[in-house]
């Protein structure tokens, strides 16, 4: 007797696939990505996204999340669009956000085969602001792109250090702009 092919489905490893509807396993998987980035267990992310420069960037994306006390506000639900990729959307609040008075929706963008995480980008909605403070530490101390910002979600190996940087950044640029107005 030959037993199939295991599968992660929806959080669990199973000998016989996931059971129903592929879209609905989909979404499953989707779903346990998020528990595993949420997780802040490395280990948990890396065994649901395929090796390679996308699960690079999401592990570096957990370390930065996670040193910059990323909390969950609004988990929506997991969708597929119409170009068959699934759209999770999370909203927010981080040590950069409460630094600069926002908070942001991340939403990963995954693509899926039998139950495993192919490949995984993410947007944000984060306001101007964040890019202004970006522009402010890249000519006023580029020292932060050459050390702990080094090749920031490009292999770079310091995501702790770099939120860090980037967070004491954003409070010196609002000091700076504070001090420009009161002149």
């Amino acid at each position: 007797m030959r037993l199939k092919r295991s599968a992660f489905c929806g959080g669990l490893l199973t000998l016989a696939g996931c059971a129903g509807n592929p879209a609905q396993s989909d979404v499953a998987t989707a779903e346990s990505f998020l528990d595993a980035f949420y997780s802040w267990e490395p280990d948990r992310l890396a065994a649901i996204v395929v090796p390679g420069e996308d699960a690079d960037r999401a592990l570096y994306y957990q370390a930065w999340a996670r040193a910059g006390n990323y909390q969950v506000q609004t988990r929506r639900p997991c969708e597929r669009s119409e170009d068959g990729r699934m759209h999770c959307a999370v909203t927010v609040t981080d040590d950069i956000g409460a630094a600069l008075g926002y908070v942001a929706t991340d939403t990963f963008h995954l693509t899926i085969d039998r139950h495993v995480v192919q490949a995984v980008s993410f947007t944000a909605d984060d306001p101007p602001v964040l890019a202004e403070v970006f522009q402010w530490l890249g000519e006023e101390h580029p020292e932060v792109f050459t050390g702990p910002c080094k090749d920031m979600f490009s292999g770079g190996t310091t995501p702790e250090l770099c939120v860090r940087a980037v967070i004491d950044g954003a409070h010196r640029y609002l000091q700076r702009m504070d001090a420009e107005q009161t002149e």
